[in-house]
C-alpha cells in the first residue's frame, strides 16, 4: 500500500487521465502539491508500464493546458517492485492558472473551479495590490455612482473639490470616518464600501 493517502496536498491516479490538469491548476494557485500516478484511490500499487512515455505525456500536456506555465517536476520511483511516477507542483508566483479558461482550488480531495469573488481575491493577492489600486480602462472616471448611492442610501452628497473659491469648506475623509459620522446622526453605515476617499460637504466636521 502506499503510505500516503488522498488529500488537499496529494492526489492519487490509477492512470493518466486529463483530469490531473484541474489539480494542477489548483496546486499552482494555492500551496503547491503531489499527484502520483500508478497509485489507486484506495492505496493499492498498480504500478505504470512505461514511467518514461507517462512521464513525456505528462509534460507534454501541462505545458499545452495551463496558462501560465507552472512550476513541476516529474519523478519515477520503484514501489512494491513496481514503477509510480509523481508528479510534484509547486505554488506559482504567476496565478491564477487556467485549465481550459478556468481557475481551480482543492476541496478536500477534490479540484474544484474558483467563483467570481475568490478568482478576484487569488489575482489580488497575487500581484499584491488592493481593489483600490486596480488599473482601469476607462479613460474618464468619477464617483458618480458612489454619489448616487450616498444621495439615495444616506442623503449625503459628493461634490468636487473647491478649494480656491468661496464655496463650502471640504474635507478629505476615509470610510472609518464617514461610518462615524453616519452612526452619530442615525444615518446607515457604509462600512461595506471599499477603500477609497471622497469630499463630503462640509455640514459635518473631522477634526
Amino acid at each position: 500500500m502506499y503510505p500516503e493517502k488522498e488529500s488537499s496536498k496529494v492526489e492519487l491516479k490509477r492512470e493518466l487521465t486529463d483530469s490531473f490538469l484541474k489539480t494542477v491548476s489548483a496546486f499552482a494557485n494555492y500551496g503547491g502539491g503531489k499527484i502520483v500516478f500508478g497509485i489507486s484511490e484506495n492505496g493499492s500499487v498498480v504500478g505504470i508500464v512505461d514511467p518514461e512515455k507517462t512521464r513525456l505525456q505528462l509534460e507534454h500536456k501541462i505545458n499545452d493546458s495551463i496558462s501560465p506555465r507552472p512550476e513541476f517536476v516529474l519523478n519515477t520511483r520503484s514501489f512494491e517492485e513496481k514503477q509510480i511516477v509523481e508528479l510534484t507542483v509547486s505554488k506559482g508566483k504567476n496565478a491564477p492558472y487556467l485549465y481550459n479558461g478556468r481557475t481551480y482550488k482543492r476541496s478536500d480531495t477534490s479540484s474544484t473551479p474558483l467563483d467570481s469573488n475568490e478568482l478576484r481575491k487569488l489575482s489580488l493577492d497575487s500581484s499584491s495590490m488592493t481593489f483600490d489600486q486596480l488599473p482601469s480602462h476607462e479613460e474618464e472616471l468619477s464617483f458618480k455612482v458612489l454619489e448616487r448611492w450616498l444621495q439615495e442610501t444616506v442623503g449625503l452628497k459628493v461634490v468636487e473639490p473647491d478649494l480656491d473659491g468661496d464655496g463650502p469648506c471640504l474635507v478629505l475623509m476615509p470610510p472609518h470616518v464617514i461610518d462615524d459620522i453616519l452612526c452619530k446622526i442615525g444615518k446607515r453605515p457604509c462600512n461595506h464600501l471599499p477603500v477609497l476617499h471622497i469630499f463630503l460637504e462640509s455640514s459635518f466636521t473631522a477634526e
